[in-house]
């Protein structure tokens, strides 16, 4: 019996650890597709905070969705009234901390830009996530998110 208790923790480990790599790849999908309620009903916590930081400027605080849909819509509102297309291309995704209910993660992230049928793509930012994530009712959701930017996103 011992055996069976096992095999279930870890093929549940393994299953959120899976579930946690789709959150992340949803993150960028969502606020690309210009889905931002959405992406902030469906993968944050109502309470979620957010750090940004850009190279080394001081780092910025938002809490709640309020707060964290002011931080990001001067860029995203100005990147959508130039018609501009954004890429999130998440890599080296890892998590580093993992119990049942709390995780910590880690991704690397390049953001790619175009205007369509106007520019070329090119890389718009680069930079490192760090997510805290917590399982409630059998999903994951990012409790908590540092954005570190390596410079200002072009």
């Amino acid at each position: 019996m011992g055996n069976d208790q096992e095999t279930a923790g870890a093929d549940e480990a393994l299953a959120d650890r899976l579930a946690i790599h789709e959150l992340v790849g949803r993150y960028g999908y969502l606020y690309d597709e210009r889905r931002i309620e959405e992406w902030l009903t469906d993968l944050f916590t109502p309470d979620a905070v957010l750090t940004r930081q850009v190279g080394d400027e001081p780092a910025t605080m938002s809490r709640g969705s309020v707060e964290i849909r002011a931080t990001l819509s001067p860029h995203y509102d100005a990147n959508l009234a130039k018609g501009v297309q954004r890429r999130h291309m998440p890599s080296s995704v890892w998590i580093d901390e993992q119990a049942a209910d709390r995780a910590h993660a880690h991704a690397y992230m390049l953001i790619m830009t175009t205007v369509p049928g106007k520019e070329p793509t090119r890389v718009a930012a680069a930079g490192h996530y760090e997510f805290d994530l917590v399982k409630r009712d059998r999903r994951w959701w990012i409790a908590a998110w540092k954005l570190g930017l390596d410079a200002p996103p072009t």
